[in-house]
């Protein structure tokens, strides 16, 4: 009997389901709790990333000489529009109001989010906002004033889709790059252009810049490459391809090989309204400078070259392929029977305008193709802001004197200033339309064409996104190209997802727009 009560009493068998049983409310409650911390952070990263796009939006629209009534509720639309996404909230308090005597927005209130397993623990909501007044931010209109002209560069390659590749006009990444490009522009261009002018420029870039609708290239191709409006010869025209590789996932595309050709005669092709580089084969470099197309300085046209007339933008004569003759074919690629460049045509530049509504339906039409042209995007932000290059562009669009940049009004703010926005999310990897170049040789281009936009007074913004989706060696050049590009590296942004690219778009707005945060 002795040993039967000693065995029972060291059996602890059944120690660990008690233990377990007494402890399982405790775990399912802490693991609910944390799904419910989770849902509340990030309802608060949607909440705050709101609140400082409303407060922008308020002092802009106060900027730009709107009512008090229309500041706020843009303040409240912005706001709205921007929690949709954002878990279900309830006692929400959140309303805007004029602050510092009409210059100011500022907000106040909070919300709070509905728990799902903190119930059990007698929690039924969380605050949103621990403390809704540090994290209530003010937009507040600052001294300036003075014109302004902003070069809004756009990557729309084929990486900025879903598939990395492209064409595409709609995915996570290309419709943030949307949003941004017209949050700033909603902030930066004002609806008074009196008695200071606000105006922005577009240059969507991918492996050509397109400068007119297709076949109606035939004025502005002239002015910048000297090539004429049609075209009349023997022309190559291969009439049987082998598939080389396949480019699928890439921005580079599939390739073929010409398995035979064909000289045929062609009569008035007309000229392909996309450009490239000004690239000079000898010496073979980039031209480095704003001047206007001209002799030993024209752009090269649809091909990479100016063919048949020359070789590279300079002044190369061809010995062959000119087209005269059937036993001397042309092989260019700078007319075709429709005058139709692959560039989408909803890809167009557009000079420096005021038009609010048509620069942002234009970011709204944006189509995702082909691959990187980065030196050629850059050069064009600063044809946009040249003077030199007045007689390019209509004229609502000629850009100011350099002199006025450095003409100072009473205030201490500059008569002018020019600003370039240079945004990319990934590899420089073309130049003259043609793929597959070296990386760190476009890349050096890009930033000597940024020095010297510099030297010219221009102030550059830069913007990477979703550069860690690269390589470490690609990484590295892209993040040291943006960074020596830009005036300092508090002009730098290295954004990583949509709400940072946002985020970093209406930061450079409140810069320039003469509104800015204040915490």
């Amino acid at each position: 009997m002795r040993l039967f009560f000693r065995r029972w009493a060291d059996d602890n068998r059944g120690v660990t389901a008690i233990l377990f049983g007494i402890m399982l409310p405790v775990l399912c409650l802490s693991m609910g709790a944390a799904v419910d911390y989770a849902r509340l952070a990030h309802a608060r990263s949607i909440t705050t990333n709101a609140i400082d796009a409303a407060v922008l939006a308020g002092a802009g629209s106060l900027w730009r000489g709107g009512a008090d009534t229309e500041a706020l509720a843009a303040a409240q639309e912005h706001f709205d529009a921007n929690v949709v996404d954002r878990f279900a909230v309830v006692n929400n308090t959140v309303t805007f109001a004029l602050a510092d005597n009409g210059t100011a927005v500022s907000g106040s209130g909070n919300a709070e989010l509905p728990t799902f397993f903190l119930k059990l623990a007698g929690i039924e909501t969380l605050a949103l906002l621990n403390n809704p007044a540090a994290q209530f931010p003010k937009a507040k209109i600052t001294s300036g004033g003075g014109d302004i002209e902003v070069a809004l560069m756009l990557d729309v390659t084929g990486s900025m889709c879903a598939d990395g590749e492209g064409p595409c006009t709609s995915g996570s990444k290309l419709d943030a790059l949307k949003t941004a490009a017209k949050d700033l522009v909603e902030l930066v261009v004002r609806d008074q252009q009196t008695p200071n002018t606000s105006r922005v420029a577009l240059v969507p870039f991918s492996k050509r810049i397109r400068v007119a609708p297709d076949g109606a290239g035939a004025g502005i191709m002239k002015t910048l490459t000297d090539l004429d409006p049609t075209w009349s010869g023997w022309y190559d025209e291969c009439s049987s391809y082998t598939l080389v590789s396949t480019g699928a996932g890439t921005e580079a595309g599939d390739d073929y090989d010409c398995d035979d050709e064909e000289a045929e005669q062609v009569n008035n092709w007309q000229i392909i309204p996309c450009v490239t580089d000004r690239f000079y084969d000898a010496p073979w470099e980039v031209d480095y400078t704003d001047e206007a197309p001209g002799m030993g300085r024209w752009l090269n046209a649809n091909g990479g070259r100016r063919e048949p007339i020359s070789l590279d933008s300079a002044f190369t004569p061809p010995t062959d392929e000119l087209g005269l003759v059937e036993s001397d074919p042309a092989d260019h690629y700078n007319w075709d029977e429709n005058g139709s460049c692959s560039t989408d045509e909803a890809n167009q530049i557009v000079p420096l305008s005021a038009d609010k509504i048509a620069l942002q339906n234009k970011i709204d039409g944006f189509v995702a193709e082909d691959t990187t042209g980065g030196a050629l995007g850059t050069a064009f932000s600063w044809y946009m802001l040249s003077p030199k290059w007045n007689s390019i562009w209509p004229s609502s669009s000629t850009p100011g004197p350099y002199t006025d940049l450095t003409t100072m009004q009473p205030n201490g703010a500059p008569k002018l200033r020019k600003v370039a926005v240079l945004m990319s999310d990934g590899v420089f990897n073309t130049y003259r339309g043609w793929d597959g170049k070296d990386q760190q040789e476009v890349s050096d281009f890009t930033v000597q064409l940024c020095t010297n936009m510099k030297n010219a007074g221009i102030e550059i913004y830069t913007v990477g996104f979703d550069l860690d989706s690269l390589t470490s060696t690609e990484r590295t050049i892209a993040e040291t190209t943006l960074q020596a590009c830009g005036t300092d590296i508090d002009h730098f942004y290295n954004t990583l997802d949509p709400d940072e690219l946002r985020s970093a778009f209406r930061d450079i707005a409140s810069k320039l727009g003469s509104v800015s945060l204040v915490r």
